[in-house]
This record gives structure tokens, sequence and C-alpha cells, in this order.
């Protein structure tokens, strides 16, 4: 399929989306090792940092993205057609797809790398998220995408009761969020989509 025929497929405006994410301060976990080694229980984790858990976490990420990433998005039927994978290994990714789909992959792609990583907070991912035209030249939309995964690393987050908490973050339509932020918009989208199906709530949208 053209990248125009992709966005075709979206619901509602005729979009694509393309969708870049990767793994945050990565340099810093190779470099130092990983913080909250079993759950805080051990205070020095350099203890644990060595040359072949480095390289088995280097593998370990490559079969995340390289393996699991496209086996998750090709096996549900809602994006087989929809998302297409342009570059997914090492680290990090790059999708484009109907724009629509896009937001509730990358929510999925975070949650499984969450299970992946054993909800270890050392791990966490940052993306960014644009809409194009489908024949806007995709290495424009690619810079774009990557100046909006940017604005995710940057992202700081205050949770009540916390420290705040930076990166994690996605940046869609110009916002960058925090994932727990992503999963309440999605929510109230969810919503909004069912009370809207009804004509005379139409004012709610307004």
């Amino acid at each position: 399929s053209t990248f125009d025929e992709i966005a075709q497929r979206s619901r509602g405006v005729k979009r694509l989306g393309i969708l870049r994410m990767d793994v945050d301060s990565l340099g810093k976990i190779f470099g130092e090792g990983l913080q909250n080694y079993r759950h805080e229980t051990i205070g020095d984790t350099r203890r644990f940092h060595s040359l072949g858990r480095i390289t088995t976490l280097s593998w370990q990420l490559t079969l995340f993205f390289s393996g699991i990433l496209p086996k998750v998005i090709h096996q549900t039927d809602e994006w087989r057609d929809r998302v297409s994978v342009v570059y997914s290994g090492g680290d990090d990714l790059f999708l484009v797809g109907a724009w629509d789909a896009l937001p509730g992959v990358a929510l999925e792609i975070r949650r499984q790398f969450a299970r992946f990583t054993c909800d270890n907070p050392s791990f966490s991912l940052s993306g960014g998220l644009v809409l194009t035209g489908g024949k806007f030249p995709i290495y424009k939309s690619a810079e774009m995408a990557g100046e909006t995964e940017v604005q995710a690393r940057q992202h700081e987050t205050a949770f009540p009761g916390r420290k705040t908490v930076k990166k994690a973050s996605l940046t869609f339509l110009g916002t960058p969020m925090h994932w727990r932020e992503m999963e309440e918009v999605a929510d109230r989208y969810e919503q909004l989509v069912d009370l809207l199906a009804e004509p005379r709530n139409g004012a709610l949208l307004r």
C-alpha cells in the first residue's frame, strides 16, 4: 500500500500518522547499570553492571523491538492493514499508519514494554506522533515526528505526592503527555465516542 492509501483508511479525517518512539536514557543504563535493582532492596547496583549483562540487555531489547512488537501489530485485526512498521529494532521504532490507529498502538507498545521489563521503573519509552497528508514527503514527516519525540523526552510531569517524573511521555497533537495522562485522555475519548453516537449529544463535543 502507498502512504496515501494507508491515510485513506483513517476514520474521520484522512491523514497519515507517523510514530517514533525509543527507550529513555538507554546510554545511562548501559553506562551505569539499572537502578531499582530487585525493587530497591540492593543499594550498590554497580555490582550487577558487567559486559555480559550489557550484552544480554542489548539482545533482549532487540528481541522486543524486532520480534515481539511487529507481532503485536500484525496479530491485531484493527491494526494489521492500517499500520506499517517502517523500522523497529535496537531500542527504537518508526511506524506509519492511519492516524486514528496510532495512539492506541503507542499505548499498547508502552504496556507491552512495561510487561517485558517487569515494570522496572528504570525503563521507560518516549515518543512523538504527528499527522500529515498521505502525499506529504515521508522524510519530512519523519523529521517532524523526531522533533515531537524530543519534546516528549524533555517533558516533566508532577504527580501529587511524588517527585517530578521526567520523560516517559508521548507528544500527540503538539502536546507532550506522560503515559498516565495519555491513558486518561484515551479513556475520555472512548466515552465521548459512545456519547456522540447519539446525535442529540453533539453539543458535548463543542
